[in-house]
């Protein structure tokens, strides 16, 4: 995984869609960004858009895809099993209550 990147889209806490980049080194480290739209509620309207990051640690076993997040996912360490889908296009199947996504998985340039 060290030099890959992957872009999806999760289902977020703060927003019905989190857009995500996560970056892959081989540390074995992972920085994560997401962007999300927040619609406000209580006949408020509007939106507005939140931001963060974060730092963890990744490996593979037993086929799947492990991340521990500090912060994302209360630090828990969450892992996901990849089914190719056509060019770039991943499928992220969540193990043990982690959340599934369709994503893109590619080499980044530094």
């Amino acid at each position: 995984m060290a030099g890959w990147e992957i872009r999806g889209t999760l289902r977020g806490t703060y927003a019905p869609w989190e857009n995500h980049l996560w970056r892959f080194s081989g540390a074995p480290q992972v920085t994560g960004r997401f962007s999300a739209q927040v619609l406000y509620s209580l006949g408020r309207g509007g939106s507005r858009l939140i931001e963060g990051s974060d730092v963890g640690f990744w490996r593979v076993a037993d086929g799947t895809l492990c991340i521990q997040w500090r912060r994302w996912f209360n630090a828990r360490t969450l892992c996901w099993r990849l089914e190719p889908l056509r060019g770039q296009w991943v499928r992220f199947v969540g193990q043990n209550g982690a959340p599934s996504f369709k994503g893109t998985l590619a080499r980044y340039r530094r």
